[in-house]
């Protein structure tokens, strides 16, 4: 569905390494499929040189964040959905549409989240006996790292225990790009890779996960959680963790565009240490920013830290049926109905 104040404008399609196309949505015809191809960007390696060691690329990235990176205060609508499986089952699904105000203070920065509409269609048989332990994400984290100032890969301890290497200069989203891939040089830490705009030094996009050099998984719940103890799951451990954050720009500054979430973890309970696989897959886009007449609501309607699936609004089958910002799985609410109708029995 494409709303009617979108007819004017365009189609932009692009992947790394090919040209971009772009399409006038006036001429996209309704409830069709359209196939475009895309021609490889052909790249001579030696129009731009690397003058600076990989390192210091990233460093001065890093630097130049204030400047490419639009700080101030602002509204973002976003949208965000989460599918949660055992044993490669879904047994968690859930759909939020929010706001996020973005607040600058003298010495801190506020970032409060505001739930318009959520929907979670839950099993609670298997949860049960997975001993009920709750599983989704916090607002918080949702949003952690949407303004790279906030996000764990970018600082200065970040920078000391990590190696960086410039493994190629391709076209992305129409720039120029410095590929720049990373892992750790400790025994714990991050791998992955960084599409840096050639120009502007600005982060385009950046992915990462756990570092193959892990010497062994992290605890699902660190330290000495007392309710994992009395639960008999303090020996779970993540599997895995992976996070890509993308960025476009609007009027010379970058934003968040859009953040994917993937995760696995096996939850070991009992003498036996019975062990059962989990893994999480989420999506949030940003849909709009907003910079002017912000109306910042009162605290009491802002949603507090506990996971997002927790914090439900009434459901409106209206409003889901024309929210679609972010393309579902064709079996989405095939699934989701199939949850929430064996809860019902």
């Amino acid at each position: 569905r494409i709303p009617e104040s979108y007819v004017s404008e365009s189609l932009v399609i692009t992947f790394v390494g090919y040209r971009t196309v772009t399409r006038s949505i006036s001429t996209i015809p309704q409830d069709s499929v359209i196939e475009v191809i895309l021609a490889p960007t052909v790249r001579e390696l030696n129009e731009i040189v690397i003058s600076a060691n990989h390192k210091s690329v990233v460093e001065e990235a890093i630097e130049k964040i204030p400047e490419n990176y639009d700080l101030e205060a602002m509204l973002l609508t976003g949208f965000y959905r989460a599918q949660i499986d055992n044993r490669d089952l879904p047994i968690q699904l859930s759909e939020t549409a929010l706001e996020i105000f973005r607040i600058p203070e003298k010495k801190t920065t506020e970032m409060k989240v505001r739930i318009l509409k959520s929907r979670v269609s839950r099993d609670t048989i298997t949860f049960n006996k997975l001993f009920n332990v709750q599983a989704g994400i916090g607002p918080k984290a949702l949003i952690q790292g949407s303004f790279l100032t906030e996000n764990r890969i970018i600082g200065r301890k970040f920078l000391k225990t990590h190696s960086f290497k410039i493994t190629d200069i391709t076209t992305f989203d129409t720039y120029d790009v410095y590929v720049v891939e990373f892992d750790t040089d400790a025994k714990t830490g991050y791998r992955g890779t960084m599409f840096i705009d050639t120009k502007t030094l600005a982060f385009i996009r950046i992915s990462y996960q756990y570092s193959d050099k892990q010497v062994e998984n992290p605890r699902l719940f660190p330290g000495t959680n007392v309710a994992s103890r009395l639960v008999g799951l303090s020996n779970s451990y993540w599997n895995n963790i992976h996070t890509e954050l993308n960025f476009h720009e609007l009027n010379g500054k970058w934003y968040i565009r859009h953040i994917q979430y993937n995760a696995g973890w096996t939850l070991v309970s009992g003498r036996n240490k019975l062990e059962e696989p989990m893994t999480y897959h989420a999506d949030f886009v940003i849909t709009d920013v907003k910079k002017d007449d912000l109306n910042v609501p009162n605290k009491k309607d802002f949603a507090n830290n506990k996971i997002i699936e927790n914090q439900l609004t009434p459901y409106s089958k209206d409003f889901w049926a024309g929210y679609n910002y972010l393309l579902p799985d064709q079996n989405f609410d095939e699934l989701f109905n199939e949850i929430s109708k064996q809860n019902s029995n």
